[in-house]
């Protein structure tokens, strides 16, 4: 089945996620999707969100902080019109296949996408986060 809509993937996921006695991880996203790239990317940082309470961001001037094992991440928030754009001046908008593929193109390139998955996150005023970094997915 071809996922299309913002409502079918996340009613996907929270189906797999209820049915499933495991935390959250790339395997409740294996499945073929059709939407544009900015998209797949808000509703995943939903999708954590309302699951984890992770925040999926991208960000500006990004510094990242190493506290033993964890890494600190502060940034300046963009905005998801901003993911759009970046996306619609690339012309690679659509993306028509896996999104669990899609999602891991993510791991290990923040500071080449800007986009970061943060743990306990505190927005520290209306553009600036803080948190700590996790992989974009697991």
């Amino acid at each position: 089945m071809n996922f299309t809509s913002t409502s079918e993937i996340k009613a996907r996921v929270y189906e797999l996620y209820l049915t499933e006695d495991q935390e959250i991880n790339s395997n409740f996203f294996d499945f073929h999707v059709r939407n544009l790239r900015s998209t797949l990317l808000k509703t995943y940082a939903e999708i954590q969100k309302a699951i984890n309470g992770d925040a999926v961001v991208l960000l500006k001037n990004s510094i990242e902080t190493r506290h033993g094992s964890e890494i600190q991440v502060n940034g300046i928030l963009s905005s998801w019109k901003e993911i759009g754009e970046i996306y619609a001046e690339n012309r690679n908008g659509l993306y028509d296949g896996n999104y669990k593929e899609f999602l891991e193109e993510y791991n290990g390139k923040e500071n080449l996408t800007g986009l970061y998955r943060l743990m306990d996150p505190v927005y520290t005023d209306s553009k600036s986060i803080t948190g700590v970094k996790l992989d974009f997915i697991w």
